[in-house]
Formats: C-alpha cells, structure tokens, sequence
C-alpha cells in the first residue's frame, strides 16, 4: 500500500514533520499576517491541512490540487469550509495558469520518485514566487528505488534527475543511504531553485528539513523562504522567535531525522514523565525498546525531541 492510501492520521512520522509546519508559520512574523496568506496544496480526499489552516491559523484562501478525479469528488463531498477551492488539475496544469496578487504559501508534496517531473515544476513555481512567499517541497527519498538488476544507482538516478539539476560530482554510495539519499535530493532542490532565481535579486532560504518513514517509503521534505537581496534573515527569526527555534535549519547539507517508535500509551506517558530532557537513564524506564543500548537510546531520543507533536490515537464508537 502506497502512502497516499493511508490515512492521514495514521501516518505518526508525517503528521509530527507536519505540525512542526504548522508550528513555524504560526510563529513567522513577515510583512504580511500569514492569515491573509493564500495557501495551496494537495489536500487529499479529507483536507485536512486546509482544515488546519484554516482553524488554528486563520487562513481564509485555500487552494487544493487534485488530479485525481475520485479523490477530487471526495473533496467536494467532504469541504468543511466555504473558503478551500478544489481544482481537478494536475501541479503543472496549475503551475502554468497560476498568477497571485497575494503572498502564498505552497506546498508540493509528492509522492512518486519522478524527481526530473517535479524539479521542472519547482524551477516553474520558482520563477512565479515573491518576496515572503513560502515554498515547501516534499520528495519520496527512499535509496531502494533505484535498485535494479541491470543498471547500478547512480544511472537509474541520472534517467530519473534532469542532468541540470544533479548535483555535481555525486559518491554513489550517498545513493545508497537512507541518511545521505535525501541531501543529494535537498541539493538538487537548492540547484533547482538557484536557476530559477538566476539574475533576480531573490533569494530561497530553507527554514526547516526533514526525512522521515512515511509507510514504507522514506520521504523528505524542505519548507523555505523567498527574500529579497534587502531582506535580513536574522532580523526576521528574531522578530519571530525562531532564531533559537529547535528545529529551525537553514543550512543546504544537513537535514534532521524524525523516527518516532511504536509505543504503548503506558509507555508514552512513562517517558513523558521525564520530558523536557535532553538526558535519560534509560534504566529508569521500566521497559526496553532494543536489546542494542544505543539503538534504544536513539529511539528514547528521538521520542523526546519530537514528543509535543506526536499525536494519541483512541478507538471510538460513534
């Protein structure tokens, strides 16, 4: 089962990665209020990120893209809001008619490893976007998909990324990696977006990346700012609070991992009772969730570092 089939809110890695989103534009302070942004998306059959957007952010111009034509009749069914517009069109079928008076926040979530597809349409939306639009892109990262008897990575990875945008001089054993995988995407990203601005005075300044499993792919996903060449990225996180945000990261080779382990409520509240904590003694815990002690560790680590935004889910009888 592809992920796309899985219920959103089934998905614990991808909906921690998300709020976290919804987390860094509730604290932005830009020159307009992100409330009178114009958000776009692919909101998916229960649009629920258009749903968010609107509830906890205020946001009152929601776009979703669905080429889909059940899921686009699904969307009509289910519209919570007056305020979210379904097209039944596909991203570059968008991107080609898209004109904005307003600022926007974007976010292309892909899930099918076409990554030469999708970085022509980020160059497109790139040369579209203005100062404070918001830009976030999600890829399908996972190495195994360019494992083949015939060809080794590094060929299978040059059919499916435009040599225009391939980073230069690639280690193939970066291809390999469920950890290096996804900077060689995030650079091609970056690559991307520098020809699409090239002779502008704009510049994209990533403000958080991810990579995370998402059902049985790994996925990886990068939200950024555009700013003009007079724009101060520091006065902005200052004014906004995020300059020491955790999870604020504006640098191109480094991405930050979410990897949240199956636990029991029981377990959960257990460590829960240690939190905020940088430290544990894994001892105290009561429980062990690998007989490996730094895999354990990890995995108790990695619960603390994204704990706030892990959602409980509960069986109910309706």
């Amino acid at each position: 089962m592809s992920a796309e089939n899985i219920p959103y809110h089934l998905r614990t890695n991808k909906a921690v990665e998300r709020q976290i989103f919804f987390e860094l534009l509730a604290k932005l302070k830009l020159e307009t209020p992100i409330r009178d942004y114009q958000y776009v998306s692919l909101g998916g059959p229960m649009l629920e990120d258009h749903n968010i957007m609107h509830s906890q952010l205020g946001l009152e111009d929601l776009v979703s893209i669905e080429k889909n034509s059940s899921t686009y009749s699904r969307q009509l069914f289910n519209l919570p809001f007056n305020c979210i517009t379904c097209l039944n069109q596909t991203i570059s079928e968008y991107i080609d008619s898209f004109e904005s008076e307003k600022n926007n926040i974007i976010w292309l979530d892909y899930t099918a490893p076409s990554w030469g597809d999708q970085l022509n349409e980020i160059y497109s939306i790139a040369t579209k976007l203005k100062p404070f639009d918001i830009l976030k892109v999600t890829f399908n990262a996972s190495p195994r998909v360019l494992k083949s008897p015939k060809n080794d990575e590094s060929e299978i990875f040059k059919n499916k990324c435009y040599v225009k945008y391939r980073p230069n001089n690639i280690n193939i054993n970066n291809l390999k990696t469920e950890k290096n995988f996804p900077l060689v995407l995030l650079q091609a990203i970056k690559n991307t977006i520098d020809d699409a601005l090239a002779g502008d005075d704009l510049e994209f300044i990533p403000l958080s990346s991810f990579r995370y499993k998402d059902a049985t792919h790994q996925m990886m996903t990068v939200t950024g700012l555009f700013l003009s060449d007079s724009d101060d990225l520091d006065s902005i996180t200052e004014e906004s609070g995020i300059k020491n945000w955790e999870h604020l990261n504006s640098r191109w080779d480094s991405i930050n991992n979410i990897d949240i382990p199956d636990l029991t409520i029981k377990e959960r509240l257990q460590i829960n009772n240690k939190a905020p904590t940088k430290e544990i003694n894994l001892d105290d815990l009561g429980f062990s969730l690998d007989s490996r002690h730094e895999a354990f560790e990890e995995k108790v680590l990695n619960y603390l570092k994204y704990y706030r935004y892990i959602p409980f889910f509960n069986r109910s009888l309706i």
